[in-house]
């Protein structure tokens, strides 16, 4: 037993940092599951382990998890990307639409403006007793 136990911290040291309390953890995870019997598996226990493995990335990756979780929140973020560039399209949508009226009404000011002064020349050319 003992020399089991050599080998597992000559191993353990072998792995750097992140993984060593990986694999730390999770034997110490993994021996609180069994009662001191070792013929039981305590259910509590094993959900405080399932709980710990969800909330570790670190686990997740190396048991491929953290890849589709990943790809979810890159999903979620293009999808709010194109949430963002719709509203921003639709924004620019109407102000194009409002932007086409105001050039009417200042195309419609100008077409009067120019009979205005078209009038004006015209009352310009005839002398004022004939302005009538």
């Amino acid at each position: 037993m003992t020399e089991k136990n050599d080998i597992q911290e000559q191993e353990s040291e072998e792995v750097s940092g992140r993984e060593a309390l990986d694999v730390n953890g999770i034997m110490n995870l993994a021996g609180s599951i069994l009662n001191k019997d070792d013929d039981s598996i305590d259910l509590s226990s094993m959900m405080m382990m399932a709980a710990n493995l969800l909330k570790d990335d670190g686990l997740l990756g190396n048991l491929g998890f953290a890849q589709a979780s990943d790809a979810l929140v890159e999903d979620e973020q293009q999808n709010s990307e194109l949430e963002w560039l719709s509203r921003q399209l639709h924004d620019l949508t109407h102000q194009n639409i409002e932007l086409k009226e105001e050039l009417v009404a200042i195309k419609e000011q100008i077409s009067e403006t120019k009979e205005a002064i078209a009038q004006l020349v015209e009352a310009s050319k005839k002398r004022w007793w004939q302005l009538k």
